[in-house]
C-alpha cells in the first residue's frame, strides 16, 4: 500500500528532534479495503483503539491503530486527495538501522502542519522552516490553496508570521 510517515516522528527526522507518542501514516487505501487492512494489520501486532474504527474513519479519515507488542498508538490517514497523493509520490526514503521509511518531504509535512493548524503544529511548522532545503515559495502557495479552499485566512496568516519570525532570527 503507497503509504509515507508523517507527523511528529517525520519532523524529527526532517526537522528537529522532538519527542512523540504515536506514529502518523498516511496512505492510500480504497475504502472498501478497509476491513481487510484492519485484518491484516493484526498479523503485525496492530490492532484498532476503538471499538468502531471503521466507522469512525469513514467519518474522520483517520484508523485509529495500536501496536500492542510496543503499545505505539498508530494514527493511519487515509489519504484521498491529491495532495495527499503527491505528498506519497514526493516520499524520500530514509534508512533508519536498516529498515526502508519513507517519510514527507519537508514542504509537504509544513502544509500538513499549517492546516491541521493545532498548537503543536504550529510549533513544528516554525521547526520545519529551518530546513535549509526548503522550497519556501511553493509551499506557501500550497498553503494559501488550503486556506482559501477552507475559507480559513488563519491558516495563511500563522504561517507568514511564523515565515517572519524565522527569517527575523538568521544572522
Amino acid at each position: 500500500m503507497p503509504h509515507v510517515v508523517i507527523g511528529g516522528v517525520a519532523v524529527s527526522i526532517v526537522g528537529e528532534p522532538r519527542v512523540t507518542l504515536d506514529l502518523d501514516v498516511l496512505a492510500l487505501v480504497e475504502q472498501e479495503r478497509w476491513g481487510s487492512l484492519v485484518e491484516a494489520g493484526a498479523i503485525h501486532g496492530l490492532h484498532p483503539r476503538i471499538s468502531d474504527a471503521i466507522e469512525f474513519a469513514a467519518r474522520s479519515r483517520v484508523l485509529l491503530m495500536l501496536h500492542r507488542p510496543s503499545g505505539v498508538p498508530v494514527d493511519l490517514t487515509l489519504g484521498t486527495l491529491p495532495f495527499e497523493r503527491d505528498a506519497i509520490s514526493h516520499a524520500t526514503v530514509i534508512d533508519l538501522r536498516g529498515i526502508q521509511v519513507p517519510v514527507a518531504r519537508v514542504e509537504d509535512l509544513i502544509v500538513m502542519k499549517a492546516v491541521a493548524h493545532r498548537e503543536i503544529d504550529l510549533s513544528d511548522v516554525g521547526r520545519l522552516l529551518l530546513n535549509p532545503d526548503l522550497d519556501l515559495i511553493s509551499t506557501r502557495e500550497r498553503i494559501a490553496e488550503f486556506a482559501s479552499i477552507l475559507d480559513a485566512p488563519e491558516i495563511l496568516d500563522d504561517f507568514d508570521r511564523a515565515a517572519r519570525r524565522v527569517r527575523e532570527s538568521k544572522p
